[in-house]
């Protein structure tokens, strides 16, 4: 019985207690969102744009959502002889150029803004690099190790790939970078029973190097030289359509790029260099502005294209061991296998 009554006023005050606690929510103070600025600025009018946030404190499980606005007073680029080119707000953080900014190589710039609690920011001045006026895309073949998995199965093969790279002629003249972005058209094929299929089909490809393709030209300045710019395999028969974007950076914008794609390569070991916060060239004017991460960067971008015929870089490397894809049997359109087609076949694969 002595038992009993001792277990019951343990109970009774369990009961108690946990009736009497309160939710507890943790207020996570202002101070730990950290202002942010991501402004491009160069002879693509399209890729012109200044956007403006602060960072969201990370809470485990807690739901992405939109950056924090930043309300600004006043946000334009400035040219060095004076002239000012006014970004407005066209939605959320994001801002446009009201003019036409007409970059020009050589031409200083700066970027300048302030917000409605009174902090004004500038940051260094930037110059405009030359733009990249020669380069061609080449390919050729070669082998690699792949992993195929067929059902719960894992098969090791060799097989071929045209490795696609840009042949740069530097005009030598500053030190830059190079930043290549690769997309392509893969044109893949089926087979059909009926005479009206539609058995050619378009598929886009907007990224076939893994990772940023970024590289400074100071080991070949005013040279010219060869790097890959992305693999695509050689076992479909259909061609192949190559588009490089190349933009040339300023040198801070390439040890800016540089800087963030050594952390995204990190591979999480425990000799990995530990992540660091990448300093930009936007600073407050009064000692007691808050920092601010991102930078501003000028650009000049220019793209080559290249329409690759498979069958003719198997036919040079004959000495490799290439492996072809069966064709896939359809009813009427190639679609039903991949619906991610483009709609229309693309001008470039027209005769």
């Amino acid at each position: 019985m002595k038992h009993r009554s001792i277990s019951g006023l343990f109970l009774g005050l369990a009961c108690f207690f946990f009736s009497c606690v309160d939710e507890i929510t943790i207020q996570l103070k202002e101070a730990n969102e950290v202002l942010v600025v991501d402004a491009w600025v160069g002879n693509e009018p399209e890729e012109t744009y200044i956007r403006v946030y602060k960072t969201r404190p990370f809470v485990s499980s807690s739901p992405q959502g939109k950056e924090s606005q930043v309300k600004l007073e006043r946000i334009y680029v400035e040219r060095k002889d004076g002239k000012v080119f006014p970004f407005y707000l066209h939605k959320d953080s994001l801002y446009l150029s009201e003019l036409p900014i007409p970059l020009m190589e050589g031409e200083t710039y700066r970027l300048k803004f302030s917000t409605l609690e009174g902090d004004t920011f500038e940051s260094a001045w930037e110059t405009v690099p030359p733009k990249l006026e020669s380069a061609e895309i080449t390919s050729k073949a070669i082998e690699k190790t792949t992993l195929v998995y067929s059902g719960p199965n894992v098969i090791v093969q060799t097989r071929t790939f045209a490795d696609v790279q840009l042949q740069v002629n530097d005009p030598g003249k500053v030190v830059m970078g190079y930043f290549v972005e690769t997309s392509g058209i893969s044109e893949q094929f089926t087979s059909s029973l009926q005479d009206n299929c539609e058995c050619a089909c378009y598929l886009p490809d907007p990224n076939i190097y893994p990772g940023m393709n970024i590289r400074s030209n100071q080991s070949f300045l005013g040279k010219t030289i060869e790097y890959s710019i992305g693999e695509i395999p050689l076992s479909s028969l259909g061609r192949y359509y190559v588009n490089a974007s190349v933009k040339s950076l300023t040198e801070f914008g390439y040890e800016y790029l540089n800087q963030v794609d050594l952390q995204q390569r990190n591979t999480g070991s425990i000799f990995d260099p530990a992540p660091f916060r990448v300093r930009g060239n936007i600073t407050g004017e009064s000692e007691n502005s808050p920092e601010v991460l991102g930078g501003f960067f000028l650009f000049q971008k220019t793209s080559f294209e290249k329409l690759l015929y498979r069958t003719q870089i198997r036919t040079e490397s004959n000495n490799l061991n290439h492996h072809f894809e069966p064709l896939v049997q359809v009813v009427a359109t190639c679609r039903d296998v991949f619906p991610d087609a483009l709609p229309e076949i693309p001008k470039v694969f027209n005769p």
